[in-house]
């Protein structure tokens, strides 16, 4: 299926929602998908096969469009589709999660939830504050949910996204209280379920954060 890009439309918020789980459900398939386009950026030793293939069109990635949707609406200061936008691809993430892919899925959604957030803090996107606090709470359910079904491979992905999340935030002069007790909260059950890797690694974050 090709993903054509749209002139801007003024969505209401049904439709905003619908058209962003309309994508996430193919994100699965694309994932699952072997593809044989050449990327440059991900080979460290050409070969003659690889540029037998440089003519190979790559496969669309529907998150790449639930992406640039949701920056256009932030673009507007639609404060209410940008936290929507992201609470479908974390929604998703719950949806689609599992033992075998964790590490693949976690990845692809938490790189643009990231993108997402740094294109905020650059914009500047004027309601930057309300969106921080409302992407950590969405990110502590995740983050709480994924672990208690011991997907410890992407609970540290997840870990991880927050402290990263947390020094952008600190370099822009952002509260992280909320996400500390986040962290805080998420090392405490770790330790519970002797996961000593997490509760490691959220104490380490912690700290990363505070010394940004």
């Amino acid at each position: 299926m090709t993903m054509l890009t749209e002139e801007h439309h003024n969505y209401s918020t049904r439709e905003f929602v619908a058209k962003i789980q309309q994508l996430l459900i193919m994100l699965p398939h694309y994932l699952d998908t072997n593809s044989d386009y050449i990327d440059l950026s991900m080979i460290r030793h050409l070969s003659t096969n690889d540029i037998a293939q440089f003519d190979c069109l790559p496969t669309d990635n529907p998150l790449n469009l639930v992406f640039f949707y949701i920056i256009e609406e932030a673009s507007n200061s639609r404060l209410d589709h940008l936290k929507l936008g992201c609470n479908e691809m974390l929604k998703s993430l719950v949806l689609h999660v599992n033992r075998d892919n964790q590490e693949l899925i976690t990845n692809a959604y938490t790189e643009k939830i990231n993108l997402i957030f740094i294109w905020c803090l650059d914009f500047p996107f004027i309601y930057i504050s309300h969106f921080w606090h409302y992407l950590i709470d969405c990110l502590y359910s995740v983050t709480h949910y994924i672990l208690d079904q011991e997907y410890f491979d992407s609970s540290l992905i997840l870990i991880n996204h927050l402290g990263s999340l947390g020094q952008g935030a600190v370099k822009h002069g952002l509260s992280t209280q909320r996400l500390q007790r986040v962290l805080r909260t998420v090392e405490v059950k770790a330790e519970e379920m002797s996961w000593i890797q997490g509760s490691r690694q959220c104490r380490q974050q912690r700290h990363d954060i505070e010394i940004v």
